[in-house]
């Protein structure tokens, strides 16, 4: 406690001494280093442990554990300590902290505590764009209701589930779509006793498996599909921005889906872009962004590539979107593994329960989710990124995973999210029987 007051008298003195800082000054000032901040002014234990609940488990409500895990892991993985301070609102409402700050959330957090609080920026909400300063994010929302188009039912006689794996090898064989097509899934490699899943019909084939690879339990999910319109996305209410909140299995029974898979859940932070129908609903270009086109395909953009709403509006006219997700990062580009030494978001470098989206050719993809089953414990971001690169992913994604990454396979959970149970979410992306 006395550090803390020491190190608030510190910044105090500071503040009175230098009212008017630049970022380069900050930056190099040999006393702010040493004194840094009393980050105890932005936490609030109560806030955290109800924002992040899988800390319960190791810290419980204990404020200074929680503090503890604060300053150890949470404020350098950008996480958010209170209402009033949220590292990714200052950073996107202040481009030039963005460029001298980049991803060092650390930085953000002691520019506020010293001085961005004495000159009044907003840490607690995203400022509303200005044309002449189009890289802040905002919210565009769509007029009304985007009726989500419910498919075909599948035919209940297409599902398979067994723990045979050569079945799922007939199921492939006997499928036109498969014709030509590299599968990934091999009869060799489930893991013993587990379940294994299987549909398949003229317009679409999906099978799922579970498989340990490198001491990991990774829950597989792969799909061709037909026509491009087979993969959709559905966000409660069919609106953006709606209250709603419901488990993937309930949304996966509103429309018909084959499989379905939690995506983004863009409702639980005010980051990203978002596009859904064809339609901007967030946008911000600081975060590595996911598209699924049409016609099928799967693309991605990294941050800072698309600069303005007017280059977006462009991008999705030129490449046919449909929906466009922000989690990520970009794992796999090119058909090569990337490092990522940091990242915004997914606490890239703990272990957590992890979901990904890869893509091999247009119609083919592969869902992917990690978590405590069977004895497995869970994975890093690296860890994630090399079983995608290993399956030969062309393209891959990370997802919102946590207590959230879910896989729905004929209507039924089919991995073992945190905690053994569902969590209700905002949207999910889905795949249906046959287009409309």
């Amino acid at each position: 406690m006395r550090k803390r007051v020491v190190r608030r008298i510190l910044g105090l003195f500071l503040g009175l001494m230098t009212p008017a800082v630049s970022i380069g000054e900050f930056m190099g000032n040999a006393i702010y280093a040493e004194a840094q901040a009393d980050y105890s002014v932005v936490f609030d234990a109560n806030y955290y442990v109800e924002k992040y609940p899988e800390l319960r488990a190791g810290c419980g409500r204990d404020a200074d554990k929680l503090y503890k895990h604060y300053l150890n892991y949470g404020i350098k993985e950008g996480r958010q300590p209170s209402a009033k301070f949220n590292p990714q609102y200052y950073r996107s409402n202040y481009p030039d902290l963005q460029a001298a700050f980049a991803n060092n959330w650390r930085l953000y957090v002691d520019h506020y505590i010293n001085f961005g609080m004495k000159e009044g920026r907003v840490a607690d909400k995203i400022l509303e764009a200005k044309r002449d300063n189009p890289s802040l994010s905002f919210n565009v929302k769509p007029a009304g209701g985007l009726a989500t188009v419910v498919a075909n039912p599948p035919d209940a006689a297409g599902f398979l589930t067994t723990t045979d794996p050569t079945q799922l090898s007939s199921v492939i064989a006997a499928s036109p779509l498969a014709a030509g097509k590299k599968m990934v899934y091999s009869s060799a490699v489930p893991y013993a006793g587990a379940p294994l899943k299987a549909y398949s019909d003229d317009s679409i084939l999906a099978v799922g498996w579970k498989e340990s690879i490198a001491g990991r339990l990774c829950t597989f999910t792969e799909v061709v599909i037909r026509d491009g319109s087979q993969f959709r996305r559905k966000l409660t209410g069919d609106m953006y921005g709606s209250p709603i909140r419901q488990t993937p299995t309930q949304m996966s029974a509103q429309v018909g889906a084959v499989v379905a898979s939690t995506a983004d859940f863009y409702a639980y932070r005010s980051v990203g872009t978002i596009i859904y129908a064809g339609s901007i609903c967030r946008f911000d270009p600081n975060l590595d962004t996911c598209y699924i086109t049409y016609g099928g395909d799967m693309l991605m953009t990294y941050a800072g590539q698309i600069k303005t709403i007017e280059e977006m509006q462009k991008y999705i006219a030129d490449n046919n979107v449909n929906f466009g997700m922000t989690f990520g990062p970009i794992i796999v580009d090119n058909g090569q593994a990337r490092a990522v030494a940091a990242y915004a978001l997914g606490e890239i470098h703990q272990n957590y329960s992890r979901c990904a989206l890869g893509c091999f050719e247009r119609g083919h993809f592969l869902i992917m989710t990690m978590n405590y089953e069977y004895g497995h414990s869970v994975a890093t971001l690296a860890e994630e990124t090399s079983v995608m690169a290993l399956k030969g992913c062309t393209r891959a994604y990370a997802m919102d995973g946590g207590g959230t990454g879910e896989i729905v396979f004929g209507g039924v959970m089919y991995n073992r999210p945190d905690w053994n149970r569902e969590r209700e979410i905002s949207d999910i992306m889905y795949f249906v029987s046959s287009s409309q």
